[in-house]
């Protein structure tokens, strides 16, 4: 399946010469992104960012920003710490969260390599706040809720999905829908099938 969309992400990227080369994987949860993501890694030599990385801290949910649509990631630090120096062309240095500890790490573990391919993967990287229309290349990723449901099941099992259901679907959705992030993709994949 990925052979194929590896296929056309690559004939998008000949016919483009920028650089940075800024590629954003966007999409519903369990639609594959991270493993497109790490593929197209490996094949380009890039830089990869995940969005998983940016989530918002306990201090920063409050009740107005977990309405927002797009409003649980802290696309604040993601910008300012990660795409403004790519955009300048200088160095990524950033701290991931770790969402089971609630906090950011102590140390910088989030590192660019200075490469000429960027990848931003996750739901929300298209999110208007970063300027997608400066991304080389936007993709978005779909799968059918049944098919995401046991996607989920199997790689979080019963209780992560339930959460996933009844919150995390839900706010991807709302982002999807406020923003119609499908519309301003170069390229969508049902990966579903």
């Amino acid at each position: 399946m990925y052979d194929k969309i590896k296929e056309q992400i690559l004939l998008k990227i000949q016919s483009k010469k920028e650089e940075p080369f800024i590629l954003a994987i966007d999409g519903r949860c369990a639609s594959g992104k991270t493993t497109l993501a790490k593929e197209l890694k490996e094949y380009l030599q890039a830089d990869l960012f995940h969005l998983d990385d940016f989530f918002l801290r306990p201090e920063q949910k409050t009740k107005q920003r977990m309405m927002e649509a797009g409003g649980n990631i802290d696309y604040e630090r993601f910008r300012f710490q990660v795409l403004e120096p790519i955009w300048r062309k200088e160095r990524v240095y950033c701290r991931r969260y770790d969402c089971k500890k609630g906090q950011l790490e102590e140390k910088p573990s989030i590192i660019s390599t200075g490469t000429k391919y960027i990848i931003l993967e996750g739901a929300y990287s298209l999110h208007p706040y970063f300027s997608p229309s400066k991304y080389s290349i936007r993709i978005f990723l779909s799968v059918s809720f049944e098919e995401q449901k046991k996607r989920i099941l199997k790689r979080n099992g019963e209780k992560q999905l339930e959460r996933f259901v009844k919150e995390w679907i839900p706010k991807e959705e709302a982002y999807f829908d406020t923003f119609q992030i499908q519309s301003i993709c170069d390229l969508v994949f049902e990966t579903g099938l």
